[in-house]
């Protein structure tokens, strides 16, 4: 897993953070779930994630208004995520400007020349930028947050290996020796009343194992 942070002006304003924050508190709780889940879960495609090109992808969140909120990120070479831009939406419009000529200004700011830097680079360091575990701990959701994004990553890795040994659900419901209903909850993102032998079984049926730790 690694670890997001939010991107800086060299002046230091927080402006995708300072954006965010400017959200109701239902809008914080779904776009800190939709990036914390893209943090544990990573590589996934769409809804929630697709890349861009060039090293780049967008993180859609779709809020109880009806708009939608992107944000697009890149790794680095310690494997942090850096998210660079918001916008709102209400459809799924272009950009106005191209991708690479926001970028090359983006990164002529943050004394970043290309995405893949040498090592002798001077690259602005990482340290003193808020990560989003400091935007949860802000809001008071962390705890929430990550209590309901991991059952959700589960669910969506419990998909995506039935898919990979095209095991339908009635079958996947016949090996666990459980009715299709308790298998729907199982592979529902946002059930969360799931015990952890549900879920150990089904991972044991696909060949996967639980790993659960207290840190």
């Amino acid at each position: 897993m690694f670890e997001v942070v939010f991107y800086e002006t060299a002046s230091g304003n927080e402006i995708v953070l300072d954006f965010v924050r400017q959200l109701s508190a239902e809008e914080k709780k779904v776009v800190g779930e939709d990036l914390k889940t893209v943090q544990i879960g990573f590589p996934m495609g769409l809804p929630l994630c697709r890349p861009l090109g060039d090293g780049l992808y967008e993180v859609r969140s779709s809020l109880p208004s009806k708009r939608e909120f992107r944000l697009i990120f890149y790794f680095d070479r310690d494997r942090q995520a850096l998210w660079w831009f918001t916008r709102f939406s209400r459809r799924a419009p272009s950009f106005q400007r191209p991708i690479s000529t926001w970028l090359e200004s983006e990164r002529r700011n943050f004394g970043k020349r290309n995405i893949d830097m040498p090592e002798t680079d001077n690259v602005r360091s990482y340290e003193g930028l808020r990560s989003l575990d400091d935007f949860l701990d802000e809001e008071s959701i962390r705890e929430e947050v990550t209590a309901r994004v991991i059952k959700r990553v589960i669910a969506m890795q419990l998909q995506q290996a039935m898919a990979d040994q095209k095991l339908t659900k009635a079958r996947m419901a016949e090996l666990m020796e459980t009715s299709r209903a308790q298998l729907a909850r199982i592979l529902d993102p946002d059930e969360h009343n799931v015990t952890l032998d549900s879920l150990t079984r089904a991972a044991k049926v696909l060949g996967r194992r639980l790993s659960v730790e207290l840190i």
